[in-house]
């Protein structure tokens, strides 16, 4: 029998991965940049291998820089989880195809993007074979960075998390704000980021603002905590390793380290040089 307080406990810890995912990942290319430019990599990035004690990943980019295939698998090995996308002429991501393994034939699930006449994604969707959900909705200044985020519930009508983000004069997302319909959202009150002189992301903190006994999704209450990610980078500005650790001293919570991972290792394949 599995006791209530760890089902709820467990749900809460899914939409708090589901938030991170939101923090940290950077919404797909726009106008002129390139998925290989808006995940921050420099140079001709052919593929990008992560490691980590539980899974190995491996993003593939194509020569005009395009994320064609993103697979994750398990230490056991087995395929986790597969994504490949399209594009259109333009370079502007049309459809993602989620896998559960990398042998089915057919996606569980779809995502669908929306552009505005600038190029620039306004809105994502995802569909499966009993509907569409999990709408997410993008906004810009007038600078064309990313201000806000607002992910909807299945009904369109209602919103599940909104992210704000503020920006310094350079150009870097310096803080980012979480809340849920009716307040932080699921604890997490802000993450933070810190810039090298070369503009390159060393570290990332997410407060946990906390939650008392009896708050929506979570029903057990929690302490206030931190995340830090901190990363190191090679000659070319590219990530090669980052880490995690968080100040949360819950039975049970010492060996967590589910999303982001403790420790991940970046590997890179680059395109050959072209030949005049």
């Amino acid at each position: 029998m599995i006791r209530t307080g760890t089902n709820v406990k467990r749900h809460s810890r899914i939409m708090i991965v589901l938030i991170l995912s939101l923090l940290f990942a950077p919404p797909v290319a726009t106008e002129a940049k390139t998925d290989r430019d808006q995940a921050g990599l420099k140079g001709p990035v052919r593929t990008v291998t992560t490691v980590t004690d539980k899974a190995k990943g491996v993003i593939t980019y194509n020569f005009r820089g395009d994320e064609v295939e993103e697979i994750y698998k398990s230490s056991a090995p087995f395929t986790e989880f597969k994504k490949i996308h399209t594009y259109d002429a333009q370079g502007r991501r049309t459809e993602t195809y989620y896998y559960g393994h990398e042998e089915d034939s057919v996606p569980w699930k779809t995502k669908h993007y929306t552009y505005d006449a600038k190029g620039k994604l306004i809105q994502e969707i995802d569909c499966d074979n009993l509907g569409c959900f999990n709408k997410k909705v993008y906004t810009y200044d007038f600078k064309g960075n990313l201000t806000e985020e607002v992910l909807y519930y299945p009904s369109g009508d209602s919103v599940k998390v909104r992210l704000v983000r503020t920006y310094d004069s350079q150009g870097h997302r310096t803080q980012t704000s979480t809340w849920e319909a009716h307040g932080p959202g699921l604890g997490i009150g802000e993450t933070v980021q810190q810039y090298d002189a070369k503009g390159n992301v060393i570290e990332c903190t997410t407060y946990y603002t906390g939650r008392k006994a009896g708050d929506k999704e979570d029903s057990e209450g929690s302490l206030p905590y931190k995340l830090v990610n901190t990363n190191k980078y090679d000659s070319n500005g590219n990530i090669i390793e980052s880490t995690a650790y968080n100040t949360k001293n819950e039975p049970g919570d010492e060996d967590e380290c589910g999303y982001p991972p403790c420790r991940t290792v970046y590997v890179y394949e680059y395109d050959p040089p072209s030949v005049p």
